[in-house]
């Protein structure tokens, strides 16, 4: 593993925490999810970071880590950031 690599993680890990907690604080209520422009743009930009971190971690580490969906993540990270 890369020292990126190991960066990379842990920012992927701080923006999952903060996702989080942002569900936490809306009560993982999907109504309010809907109805809040903060807590959807909130959530997105991390959603978004998530997918940039994951882009740049190396393959090697994603082929040790095969069991993670990353293009799946990649996907959502484009998803959240041209929808």
């Amino acid at each position: 593993m890369k020292n990126n690599d190991i960066l990379y993680i842990q920012k992927i890990i701080e923006y999952c925490d903060i996702v989080d907690s942002l569900l936490e604080e809306y009560e993982r209520d999907y109504v309010v999810f809907q109805s809040s422009k903060s807590f959807q743009l909130s959530t997105s930009m991390c959603i978004v970071q998530i997918g940039e971190y994951v882009s740049r971690l190396s393959d090697g580490f994603k082929q040790e880590h095969d069991n993670i969906p990353w293009r799946q993540i990649k996907g959502m990270r484009n998803f959240a950031a041209h929808q």
